[in-house]
């Protein structure tokens, strides 16, 4: 029976070894946690409302104007 266990524990040797490669493909879908930084981005384009406060500044052009 111990060399029936010494068989299973091959097989067992090379199932972590198959085992590391499912890791990598594991790293991708890590890799796509980091696009939710890309949420970030949405951030900046509320940087784009600022333009707007420039729009009160042409506002205060015409009051010059007076």
């Amino acid at each position: 029976m111990a060399m029936v266990l010494s068989a299973c524990n091959r097989p067992t040797v090379v199932a972590p070894a198959t085992g590391v490669a499912i890791p990598d493909p594991a790293s991708l879908p890590d890799a796509t946690g980091s696009t939710g930084a890309t949420g970030i981005s949405g951030d900046i384009g509320a940087t784009g409302e600022r333009g707007k406060t420039g729009g009160d500044t042409v506002i205060t052009v015409p009051s010059s104007q007076y």
